[in-house]
């Protein structure tokens, strides 16, 4: 009994055995599995036993013979895709503002000091001498000689040089001695003793002050003159620069 039963158990093991022998004989080699695989199974890549080819059903569910749930997705050929154009973006570019340009600044030259005296009712210390030459000055309490009235101890005047000589010794003291057409607006220097010299404005550089010039003026000159404005009683009242402080020529 116990033969017998083993037996019915091989029963199908062989008969399973057989018919695979009998596919592979009658199919040359090329099917021995006894199950009806379907005709679509595609070949496993050989480079990879796991993956399928591109497009062919999964696998496992080939060889169940399971069918594929509707939904699967199937491979599209590319000649079937057509490419739809983009959109074509249009950039809205905004205009770029425009730089101003900035402000050119003008430069106003410095106005050089006016070379014109304007002559105040109560003269003061330089108040006819710009501020870039009062330095200059030299500020003195009295006049150098007695018979001189101290009108200012510093003021400026300009105008052309009409005479100019060295008071020589023993007639003279040695001062240098030029005399100055004052040039318009200028006049208010002058007093009514200036008018027997012809209008002229007699102006000296003291002897022991000569020295401390490199040049003096000579007739003919265009000059600027900073002195001591005083009044010589003992010369008909007329009034003088007397001493010249500083001098230079103009242009």
């Amino acid at each position: 009994m116990k033969r017998f039963v083993e037996l019915f158990l091989l029963l199908p093991i062989l008969l399973f055995l057989a018919y695979a022998v009998y596919l592979y004989v009658t199919t040359g080699g090329t099917r021995w599995n006894p199950i009806n695989l379907p005709s679509s199974l595609t070949t496993i890549n050989k480079t990879n036993p796991t993956q399928a080819a591109p497009g062919s059903p999964p696998i496992a569910a080939s060889m169940l013979n399971i069918p594929l749930p509707a939904g699967t997705a199937t491979s599209t050929p590319l000649s079937a895709i057509t490419a739809s154009p983009q959109s074509a973006i249009t950039a809205t570019l905004s205009a770029t503002p425009t730089k101003l340009p900035s402000p050119t600044v003008t430069l106003t030259p410095t106005p050089s000091f006016t070379a014109t005296a304007t002559l105040t009712a109560t003269p003061v210390v330089g108040s006819t001498v710009p501020v870039q030459l009062r330095k200059y000055c030299r500020t003195i309490s009295e006049p150098r000689f007695d018979w001189h009235v101290l009108r200012s101890a510093c003021e400026m005047v300009t105008g052309e040089v009409v005479l100019a000589f060295e008071d020589s010794p023993p007639a003279g003291d040695g001062d240098y001695v030029f005399y100055l057409r004052p040039d318009p607006g200028q006049t208010d220097f002058l007093a009514t003793g200036n008018e027997s010299l012809g209008g002229v404005l007699p102006a000296e550089i003291p002897a022991e002050a000569l020295d401390q010039f490199t040049e003096l003026p000579q007739t003919g000159m265009q000059i600027l003159i900073l002195g001591a404005w005083v009044q010589n009683t003992n010369r008909r009242d007329w009034s003088e620069f007397n001493p010249v402080w500083y001098w230079f020529e103009l242009p």
